[in-house]
């Protein structure tokens, strides 16, 4: 009976130290893999900041069909490889590929880019899309950290597209305009004559009397003025 025991025992060591040494085996398999696993994100990491430099050279040299597709193979790459996707914003915008544009730059604020560049470029891409609702959404970021961007300058460009029968894109901008900055009253010129465009009477009316009340001595005022009068 106690030689029967002991071959139990005997037994059981055999099997635990089987499976110990499996786990073992698997462990330091595991720890392979992880460290083969890192090794290859590393060298996608350096080979994606390689092809960005390289993509960099070929802009400069004014190659931008090799630089492109040396950007792009960098964020295939590494991802998070921020300057990789603003470089192709920009050379996706100049070449009127709006929607790529739009995306690059989109993925490079996602990832934190705080290059004032990107938001321009998917302020313009935006602009071109006539995405009007993102446009009046991110003109008050543009307009915080871009001097040159502000209020006055889209009441520029909203009377120049008005002017040009571009009535959709000057009342967004006449919009984003009042986003950045309320007391711009020229926007309600752009506005009001939108609304009676459209039979919106009241909302015509409404915007009219506001540019009229801000703006008295405007050059347009007295042609507001005239509206109201047909309108009432």
């Amino acid at each position: 009976a106690l030689a029967y025991y002991a071959r139990q025992v005997l037994a059981g060591a055999a099997q635990d130290g089987a499976a110990a040494g499996a786990r073992r085996h698997a462990t330091t398999a595991d720890a392979e893999a992880v460290a083969a696993e890192l090794e290859t994100v590393e060298d996608a990491v350096a080979s994606a900041r390689r092809l960005y430099n390289e993509g960099a050279e070929a802009f400069q040299a004014d190659d931008s069909e090799t630089a492109l597709a040396k950007f792009q193979r960098a964020a295939e790459l590494d991802p998070s490889l921020v300057e990789a996707h603003h470089a192709i914003a920009t050379l996706q915008l100049g070449e009127g590929e709006y929607e790529a544009a739009a995306g690059a730059a989109e993925t490079a604020l996602s990832l934190g880019s705080e290059d004032v560049r990107t938001l321009r470029v998917l302020y313009d891409a935006y602009q071109n899309l006539g995405r009007f609702e993102e446009l009046n959404e991110i003109a008050p970021r543009l307009a915080a950290v871009d001097p040159e961007f502000g209020g006055p300058k889209l009441i520029e460009q909203a009377a120049e597209r008005w002017n040009a029968g571009q009535t959709a894109a000057a009342v967004a901008l006449a919009r984003q305009a009042l986003a950045i900055d309320p007391s711009l009253a020229k926007a309600y010129y752009f506005i009001g004559l939108d609304h009676l465009s459209k039979g919106e009477n009241a909302e015509a009316k409404e915007a009219l009397q506001t540019f009229i009340e801000q703006a008295p001595d405007d050059p347009e005022a007295a042609t507001a003025r005239e509206m109201l009068g047909y309108i009432e």
